[in-house]
């Protein structure tokens, strides 16, 4: 099972495939080892992270990108319009 982790200070935070399973077994590892846990999240990923992780961007600059296009066009057909 892949998963990728990324740690700041003292959080530790780990992106995995069926979250809720995986934390199960590492709850367990964890306390076997004897180090405290303060706090646990489980968050099921947004669409900007799923469009994030596939794409390399945020979503919002992806809107933006498409929003300018579109401006362009409309920019474009306008001009011709009054050139007709």
């Amino acid at each position: 099972m892949g998963y990728r982790t990324h740690v700041t200070g003292s959080l530790i935070e780990v992106g995995v495939h069926h979250g809720a399973e995986f934390l199960g077994k590492e709850i367990r590892r964890i306390s076997q080892s004897n180090i405290p846990i303060l706090s646990i999240e489980v968050k099921k990923p947004s669409l900007n992270d799923v469009f994030l992780h596939y794409t390399g961007r945020e979503l919002r600059d992806a809107m933006a990108t498409y929003a300018e296009r579109l401006n362009m066009f409309g920019a474009n057909r306008r001009i011709r319009r009054r050139m007709h």
